[in-house]
């Protein structure tokens, strides 16, 4: 076999493998057979300040209820707003949890804030991710260019919270 060969085998052979390493973070690890979430989606945006930590979280149940409360600290308020995702949301949301490797994603990513973080979490069961930005700041605004090495693990972020907001936004809820 000649070099040149060899290279291209070798090369084959290690795109195989990321593509198996990227393939196990499937739909199924978010959606069970029968097209429910496989655990609970949380997505909270809060802001930490002078009275603490304050901001709003939207839970969506594995069957599809959603609600998006305010809270203070610990204190969650009554929800102000309610719906129903149907099991095609439900697998869309699974899809793009799948397709940005959510289960790849790091624990926490963004800013060296110290002070007065804003904060976006992600939560999948037991699995979370933290975005830290700037006070007031949106994480496209604050997105890093697209050469910086955190590009790709912003990106696959954003979009999760985008679809999150975007499938509880169109969807029938009660304020």
């Amino acid at each position: 076999m000649s070099r040149s060969s060899a290279i291209m085998l070798l090369s084959f052979i290690i795109g195989l493998r990321a593509a198996t390493c990227v393939s196990s973070d499937n739909m199924s690890d978010f959606l069970a057979e029968d097209g429910t979430l496989r655990e609970a989606l949380v997505l909270r945006d809060s802001q930490e300040g002078f009275v603490g930590v304050k901001g709003e979280i939207l839970t969506i149940e594995p069957k599809g209820a959603w609600a998006m409360a305010k809270f203070i600290n610990g204190e969650v308020q009554e929800p102000h707003r309610k719906g129903q995702l149907d099991r095609e949301k439900l697998a869309r949301l699974a899809k793009v949890l799948a397709s940005r490797t959510f289960n790849q994603f790091p624990p926490q990513l963004g800013r060296d804030v110290k002070v007065n973080r804003h904060l976006l979490e992600v939560r999948f069961g037991s699995k979370r991710s933290i975005l830290v930005l700037r006070p007031g700041e949106s994480p496209k605004e604050a997105a890093p260019p697209p050469n910086d090495p955190e590009a790709a693990a912003w990106e696959r972020f954003i979009a999760v919270v985008e679809a999150i907001q975007a499938e509880t936004a169109g969807s029938k809820g009660t304020s």
